[in-house]
């Protein structure tokens, strides 16, 4: 095991063979220190994150949520975030426990996520899965999803989002949020 405050890898990372393997768990800092991004990949191309475990270790922010904490809560806390990168490869990550969202990919072109296990406890509140924000070319592929809502969610303007093979539950499924600018297309094969 291996704790890890916030970490940030920002580009330009244009190699095309930068790996990063997870050789174990990462834990996340606790209590809950109010970071709203803990783990984020940002400017890159060509990037592989492989293997290990991400643990958000969000007890202690759920229980503020749920003893109706509200605003003394602070901000729940995403494990990993890809932004604005480009070919960007997650496989064989288990992510468990985060206080929000476990893996959010936004403004993000040609990202793969496969073979990945989330999980979180059904009551866990706001702990989406996989969060698609306004990217195109996304594949989640060969997922099993557990959480307190969306097993996936994708909203604002994302497009050309391929699910294939995902189990969702316990949570509210895959949920596609339209508002301005809709998600499309969208191709889910069970």
């Amino acid at each position: 095991e291996f704790l890890v405050s916030r970490a940030r890898f920002s580009g330009p990372c244009r190699s095309g063979a930068v790996g990063v393997n997870i050789a174990g768990t990462v834990l996340a800092p606790v209590p809950y220190a109010g970071v709203q991004l803990w783990i984020v990949f940002q400017n890159v191309y060509g990037v592989s994150v492989v293997g290990g475990t991400l643990d958000g270790r969000g007890q202690a922010y759920w229980a503020c949520r749920r003893a109706g904490g509200g605003s003394s809560c602070p901000a729940s806390t995403r494990s990993l975030t890809i932004y604005r990168s480009r070919n960007v490869v997650i496989q064989g990550l288990t992510s468990v426990n985060s206080a929000g969202i476990h893996v959010t990919v936004q403004a993000s072109t040609g990202v793969a996520i496969v073979d990945t296990v989330v999980s979180a406890p059904g009551d866990s509140p706001n702990t989406d899965g996989i969060h698609v924000k306004q990217s195109s070319d996304v594949t989640i592929r060969n997922a099993v999803i557990g959480t307190g809502d969306d097993c996936i969610s994708m909203v604002e303007g994302s497009s050309d989002v391929w699910i294939q093979g995902v189990t969702c539950g316990p949570g509210h499924g895959i949920r596609r949020v339209t508002r301005s600018n809709p998600v499309h297309p969208l191709l889910i094969s069970v």
